[in-house]
């Protein structure tokens, strides 16, 4: 395992595990209370942030392999996460927690989309794409936890 690994993975645990307690004390706080709205509002700016350095990460990814085939896909669906999550920045709490559900969700399927014979197998390690895929899944079901009260 390269150091490289060792930070993302002790990041991701850290991170994952804070939204996961922020989520579980948010979801302890009865819905008709202003502190649950002001949380969830904190909670959907955390993930259009994350969303965007999850994107940001893959437009390095693809600007770095240049000559990959396919890294132009990865490119253009890479800003167009950063895009969604400026978008949903402008948007009501419930409205951006959904979107931010769906783009996690979706991003998640294009991360499980790179292998062979699909999009840029090669454009990031296997370890990396599938653990991108989990870790987006996880914030798409806690995205989804908070926006249905």
């Amino acid at each position: 395992m390269t150091e490289t690994a060792r930070v993302l993975l002790v990041a991701t645990v850290l991170a994952s595990s804070g939204f996961g307690v922020y989520v579980w004390r948010l979801l302890q706080i009865p819905s008709t209370e202003p502190e649950r709205l002001i949380g969830e509002l904190r909670f959907a700016h955390w993930m259009a942030l994350t969303l965007a350095a999850v994107g940001g990460a893959w437009i390095g990814l693809a600007a770095g392999r240049q000559t990959q085939v396919l890294s132009g896909i990865d490119l253009t669906l890479a800003i167009a996460m950063v895009l969604t999550a400026a978008f949903t920045l402008q948007r009501d709490v419930r409205g951006a927690l959904t979107i931010l559900s769906i783009a996690f969700l979706t991003h998640a399927i294009i991360d499980a989309a790179h292998r062979p014979d699909w999009m840029a197998a090669d454009l990031a390690p296997r370890w990396f794409t599938l653990g991108c895929a989990a870790y987006n899944l996880y914030l798409s079901a806690l995205c989804y936890l908070v926006q249905r009260r």
